[in-house]
C-alpha cells in the first residue's frame, strides 16, 4: 500500500486530482494494466490532453512509474530513460525559455522536471535493472543518482550565496539546507551498499556504508529511524 502510495503521490504533483482518477483508481485496485491504458488515452484525447507536448517528460515519467509497478521493467526502464534524457534536454534550453516566459506569459515554458522527480529516475531504474538480473546496471544508475546529488547541491550552494550577496537582510537559515547536507543521500548509499555485496565488492560496499553514517549524522531530522539493521556494520 505504501508503495502506491507513493507512485500516487509521485503522478498527481502536477495537476488536480480529477486529471487523474482513472489513472488513481486503477493503481489504487493494483490493476496497473488498467492505469496504463487510462494514462496513454490521456495522451490520444487531443486539445484535452493532460499529456500536451510540452508534458512530455511527465508523461513518461508517469507511464515509466506505472510500468514498473506493473513488472515490465524493460518498458519501463526505457521511458525512464527517456524523461532523463528530455529533462537534460530542457536545463540546457531553460534560460532560452526564462526570457520568453518573462516577455510573454507561461504557457511557453515546457514543463521541465522536478530534482526529486529527476533523482527518483534513478531509483527506480536501479530497482529496473535488479529485477532484471542486471546489477551492473543498478550501480550505474546509483553513480548516476549520487553525480546529481552533487550537482544540485553544488548549484543550490551557488543560489544560495547569491541571494544573500544580494540581500544582507535575509537569515541564512531560512535558506534550503547546506549543500553537504543535499548531497549524501541515505537511500543511494542503502542501495549502493546492497548492490556492491550482490556483485562481490565489500571494499566499495563499506566506503557506502560508511557514507551512509555520514548522511544519519548529517541530517537527523530527516533521518530520525535507526540504521537498517540490513546493512548495519
Amino acid at each position: 500500500m505504501l508503495a502506491a502510495g507513493m507512485l500516487i503521490a509521485l503522478l498527481s504533483c502536477s495537476s488536480s486530482p480529477d486529471t487523474y482518477a482513472q489513472i488513481d483508481a486503477g493503481i489504487r485496485a493494483g490493476s496497473y494494466e488498467h492505469a496504463l491504458v487510462s494514462l496513454n488515452s490521456k495522451r490520444d484525447s487531443g486539445r484535452k490532453s493532460v499529456y500536451t507536448s510540452k508534458n512530455d517528460i511527465l508523461f513518461y515519467l508517469d507511464r515509466g512509474m506505472i510500468q514498473y509497478y506493473a513488472g515490465m521493467h524493460s518498458d519501463s526502464s526505457q521511458d525512464l530513460q527517456t524523461a532523463e534524457r528530455l529533462i537534460e534536454e530542457a536545463y540546457t534550453k531553460s534560460i532560452s525559455q526564462e526570457i520568453g516566459t518573462f516577455l510573454l506569459n507561461d504557457n511557453v515554458r515546457d514543463y521541465s522536471g522536478e530534482d526529486y522527480e529527476d533523482l527518483y529516475i534513478n531509483v527506480f531504474n536501479a530497482l529496473n535493472y535488479y529485477n532484471m538480473d542486471n546489477l551492473e546496471g543498478s550501480l550505474v544508475e546509483i553513480r548516476r543518482l549520487n553525480e546529481k546529488l552533487n550537482f544540485f547541491a553544488d548549484r543550490y550552494e551557488r543560489a544560495s550565496k547569491r541571494v544573500l550577496d544580494s540581500n544582507r537582510q535575509v537569515d541564512p537559515s531560512q535558506l534550503p539546507m547546506e549543500a553537504s547536507r543535499f548531497s549524501n543521500s541515505a537511500l543511494a548509499r542503502y542501495m549502493g551498499i546492497l548492490f556492491y555485496r550482490g556483485t562481490g565488492r565489500f571494499d566499495s560496499a563499506r566506503i557506502d556504508y560508511e557514507e551512509l553514517l555520514r548522511a544519519f549524522d548529517l541530517a537527523p531530522e530527516v533521518y530520525a529511524h535507526p540504521v537498517p539493521s540490513s546493512v548495519a556494520g
